[in-house]
């Protein structure tokens, strides 16, 4: 009885272990060629024109290189894409190798996040050429490699890396638009639309603190001043965005009240920032640039380029900041040690209404 009981036993687990295998994705043999051999030949980024990326049959993101050669997203209006983003994408799917053939079963696709619902279709094209890549899970067990499917062929491949595919499309904007040196900042006004008056704050030399305009040459700078001229010169040194809209979509979002700070260098730059602060707590910024010179004779190129290069992107779009950049821009009175900032204009509190006699 037992030995029939062991018999059936056996039987049973071999049958399943027949069954594993048989559900495994058939594999192929070792390699260590390239994915795409012909991209090898290819100027990366003078020759290729458009990166498409789509899921579940949508495009979900579209960048092209514009007549000047730069590189734009068109689901943001064309607003400029960070170009580092574009050269580290298209170096990893050129110098991806591929390890070994997996499955060419479409049955077992899924198993590599290959399939329709869950991979994602990578479209590179040149004037001439176009590469198509279906991109799936990284691998298991294998840190740096990830699983891919040239399109309309039928293998699957463990390749040796991690493609540099983004998904977050806000992550393929170039943020970083403009780096101002805290130490450059010669002057800055700041305006509350709490208060009556505006704060400016200057230095005659980079290296001297932020004082208050037309201050006492004798007087000293406290500690609050400090902290806040400091929070202040942080905003523009290397402003971020979280995201961008037309202004025109924004505009009616945006309330009269404002909070500006105008920053003038020491080289002639001109910046000012507009930080509104709308019903649903969100929090945006208008951005504008130019010279203290309107000839633009008595500043250097540099600051003229970046000006030119920087002035048609402000006038059309509103920047989605962080709270933590408005809060640095949002000084209450006592922050200014000793300055009179006048009436506390929101918080004031309302004079009764005379009663009329009868």
């Amino acid at each position: 009885m037992k030995t029939a009981l062991y018999a059936g036993i056996a039987l049973l687990a071999l049958a399943l272990a027949v069954l594993v295998v048989q559900m495994q994705p058939p594999a192929g043999g070792l390699s260590d060629e390239l994915l795409f051999a012909d991209l090898e030949d290819v100027e990366l980024l003078n020759e290729v024109e458009r990166i498409e990326i789509s899921s579940a049959g949508q495009i979900d993101l579209t960048a092209y290189r514009d007549e000047e050669g730069l590189w734009r997203l068109q689901q943001k209006g064309g607003y400029p894409i960070d170009r580092q983003t574009i050269t580290k994408l298209l170096d990893s799917v050129a110098s991806a190798i591929k390890l070994e053939r997996k499955t060419d079963n479409p049955a077992y696709y899924g198993r590599l996040g290959l399939s329709d619902k869950d991979s994602r279709l990578l479209v590179i094209s040149s004037a001439t050429r176009q590469w198509r890549l279906i991109v799936g899970s990284p691998a298991r067990g294998n840190a740096s490699g990830q699983y891919v499917r040239i399109k309309d062929e039928k293998d699957s491949w463990l390749i040796n890396q991690q493609l540099f595919i983004p998904k977050e499309i806000n992550n393929w904007l170039d943020r970083l638009i403009i780096h101002v040196e805290p130490r450059e900042v010669s002057r800055l006004r700041l305006k509350n639309p709490r208060y009556e008056k505006a704060v400016v704050l200057v230095r005659d030399e980079p290296d001297k603190d932020l004082m208050y305009e037309n201050a006492p040459a004798d007087e000293k700078v406290t500690m609050g001043l400090e902290f806040s001229a400091r929070q202040l010169t942080a905003v523009p040194d290397y402003f971020n965005f979280l995201d961008v809209v037309k202004r025109e979509e924004i505009q009616s979002s945006l309330s009269d009240s404002f909070i500006q700070a105008d920053y003038e260098t020491f080289s002639g730059l001109l910046l000012g920032i507009r930080a509104h602060k709308t019903e649903e707590d969100d929090h945006y910024a208008i951005l504008e640039i130019d010279t203290s010179d309107p000839s633009k004779s008595t500043v250097s190129d540099k600051v003229n380029d970046k000006v030119n290069r920087l002035q048609p992107l402000f006038e059309r779009w509103a920047y989605r900041i962080s709270r933590s950049i408005y809060e640095d821009l949002d000084k209450d009175n006592e922050q200014f040690p000793g300055y009179d900032l006048g009436e506390d204009l929101l918080n004031k509190e309302e004079e009764p209404e005379e009663q009329g006699s009868e």
